[in-house]
């Protein structure tokens, strides 16, 4: 190989990335749970899965902004992929609050009594 061919590893800052990764791996382990927890305990593990992933990930989001990230120490991560600052870490943030009430909303499952007026 010529002189110049040579491979440059990538440079990570997981620590930045870490609202990120935190979602992706516990997508990962709701599709473990998913496809290994018996029927009957499925919801609940889902529904803490989720909730602590989310719980996690907005821990990571107020960490990195009270470290600085969302003003003095605002950067680009993983090789110019992804911008941590103020904004970003905003909108991380208000998406994982709204993730949150989705998720409560979605996983009530009682019924209305009286839906429209009728007896269910």
């Amino acid at each position: 190989a010529a002189p110049g061919d040579r491979f440059t590893a990538p440079t990570i800052e997981y620590a930045q990335l870490a609202p990120v990764l935190v979602i992706v791996i516990g997508a990962v382990l709701g599709i473990l749970v998913e496809a290994f927890v018996p029927r009957k305990a499925r919801y609940h593990a889902q529904l803490l899965l989720t909730v602590v992933a989310l719980a996690a990930a907005f821990a990571a989001v107020i960490s990195l902004a009270a470290g600085g990230y969302a003003t003095t120490k605002a950067q680009i991560a993983a090789m110019g992929a992804i911008a941590i600052d103020g904004p970003t870490l905003f909108l991380q943030g208000t998406i994982l609050l709204v993730a949150v009430v989705s998720v409560f909303t979605f996983a009530e499952r009682r019924l209305d009594p009286t839906a429209h007026g009728n007896r269910v």
